[in-house]
């Protein structure tokens, strides 16, 4: 029997909660993904992940202007050839 509870999912990611964790959420990739990880001399640890703006669409970021600004530059590219 699992513990997780699914908030939302996709075929490329999978948002849910553990019963036995109130404290968090977790978030599962599956495909491709460029990591980055480091540690600062403090020992704080930072986890880079670079997602596709489809992907962070479907899990539910807001791209807001970022995603507009992407859409209008590409249109004047094509516009442009």
């Amino acid at each position: 029997m699992s513990t997780k509870a699914t908030i939302k999912y996709g075929d490329s990611f999978h948002l849910y909660n553990d019963c036995f964790d109130d404290d968090a959420i977790y978030l599962e990739l599956n495909g491709k993904f460029e990591i980055e990880f480091s540690v600062s001399e403090e020992g704080n640890q930072y986890l880079t992940v670079r997602i596709l703006n489809k992907i962070a669409a479907d899990i539910g970021i807001d791209l807001g202007d970022n995603n507009n600004l992407v859409g209008k530059i590409k249109n004047e590219i094509k516009e442009f050839f």
